[in-house]
């Protein structure tokens, strides 16, 4: 009986018809970025974004031209130089114990 019920089971989940559709509200791709700046407090002071769909040649921009910086490029050296360390085997668990976890 149990065999029976699982053979039911996984029949009924591998013949299970799925279908892909158009969402049910057709809003513009503009209204959904305004409904979900509107959503999350954004602004033109800390929000942008470009899309482009390769496919259909739509196009959406917001706040195109905003500069925003992209990290704390005094780090760069620190990191090339424990990048130089770990390729160079500095941080390479000693042969004695190969369970130890160097940390810095």
């Amino acid at each position: 009986m149990r065999r029976l019920f699982c053979v039911f089971l996984c029949l009924a989940l591998f013949c299970g018809t799925v279908f892909a559709t158009e969402p049910a509200d057709s809003e513009s791709l503009s209204s959904r970025v305004q409904n979900f700046i509107a959503e999350n407090d954004l602004n033109g002071s800390n929000f942008a974004l470009c899309y482009y769909n390769s496919d259909t040649g739509e196009s959406y921009s917001f706040n195109q031209n905003a500069y925003f910086p992209a990290g704390d490029l005094w780090k760069l050296p620190l990191h090339m130089y424990y990048y130089e360390q770990d390729s160079l085997g500095a941080y390479a668990p000693p042969p004695e114990d190969p369970l130890y976890v160097f940390t810095i």
